[in-house]
């Protein structure tokens, strides 16, 4: 029997739907991956664990040594830093996001990190579909972060078949932003933590020695 008031939590990340800034919340306030990078920094338990797991997922690299060695952008990002990036991003979130950019042959010229907590679904369609992805360096609406109101662009999610599309409708590939690969364990679906089961008690620690 259920008693009123004590129904179980049925949906640990719910969302919302926020069309005038045209995206899907991550969670009721939209700040669950700042809140989340932000205990795994502050938990000493938790950061030692998310580092053991980054390496074991990074492992030596690739096998094939020239695949490390490949640079993807003009920063000088090469493959093995790439995988570096991914494995340290799917250790705490279940998820990674990269920015892809196009040359004026339609092919890959660059790809460029985005750290996950930068990223938001936008609307879905009527099949629940997500088309674009939504990238912020403020979700939090913090003025002092940046010294200014918040700005939000908006990317095609990664699919080399329509940037042809896309470019002609922006004027050409001169103006297309490029593509976002944003990629969570489940589709269209944002990823917990890989430390939500003790969320809590990471930042009770956190608290604990921000008090001591």
């Amino acid at each position: 029997m259920i008693i009123k008031g004590r129904e179980p939590v049925l949906k640990r990340l719910p969302t919302r739907i926020d069309r005038t800034e045209g995206i899907q919340t991550y969670d009721s306030d939209n700040r669950y991956p700042q809140r989340a990078r932000e205990t795994m920094y502050r938990s000493y338990t938790l950061n030692g664990i998310i580092e053991k797991l980054s390496g074991f997922l990074n492992g030596e690299g690739f096998v094939d040594e020239q695949l490390n060695t490949i640079v993807v952008n003009d920063e000088g990002l090469t493959m093995r830093e790439l995988l570096d990036f991914v494995c340290s991003e799917k250790s705490w979130i279940n998820g990674y996001a990269l920015h892809i950019n196009y040359n004026l042959n339609y092919t890959i010229a660059s790809i460029t990190e985005i750290p996950f907590e930068y990223c938001r679904f936008g609307l879905p369609d009527k099949n629940g579909n997500i088309d674009t992805i939504a990238y912020s360096t403020n979700w939090e609406r913090d003025y002092d972060k940046e010294g200014k109101t918040r700005v939000i662009e908006y990317y095609p999610v990664f699919n080399p078949s329509s940037v042809i599309e896309e470019a002609e409708l922006v004027g050409g590939i001169q103006n297309h932003k490029g593509q976002i690969l944003y990629r969570t364990k489940q589709k269209n679906q944002y990823p917990k933590a890989t430390f939500d089961s003790v969320f809590e008690h990471a930042q009770t620690q956190a608290e604990i020695a921000v008090y001591a």
